[in-house]
């Protein structure tokens, strides 16, 4: 199975397939509680649910031409919305919430592995919701 990165949502012109984040991949939720008072003094609380999802997506593993085509797809994309699908197959609309100057700047993590061949590692926060 392998995941996909599609900048812009409709009739995308980048497309980025990559190999399933590393498990154990965190789902953040953004829940804040409201406490009002009411005039006669009594406490009231509201829980306000997020109208999205943040996931923090580990890539290891990746060959030069995917960490290429991932960065180009970042710097093309920059605060736009991103077309995400999953392992499972769910489609996701959002925004990739790094920074994609410093990603580009600093580079992915350099490791030979098994084979004497370069692996690169890169970690995203993606924000959105199941379409």
């Amino acid at each position: 199975m392998s995941v996909t990165f599609s900048y812009p949502t409709t009739s995308p012109t980048h497309t980025v397939t990559l190999p399933n984040p590393q498990l154990g991949d965190s789902v953040t939720y953004d829940i804040k509680t409201l406490f009002k008072r009411a005039m006669d003094g009594t406490m009231h609380s509201f829980i306000k649910t997020p109208v999205g999802k943040i996931l923090n997506l580990n890539f290891i593993g990746l060959n030069y031409g995917q960490y290429t085509d991932l960065v180009n797809l970042l710097l093309a994309s920059a605060g736009a919305e991103v077309k995400y699908v999953d392992h499972d197959s769910n489609n996701w609309n959002g925004h990739i919430i790094n920074d994609p100057a410093s990603l580009s700047a600093v580079g992915p993590l350099t490791c030979e592995d098994s084979n004497g061949t370069e692996s690169y590692s890169i970690s995203l926060t993606y924000e959105g919701d199941i379409v």
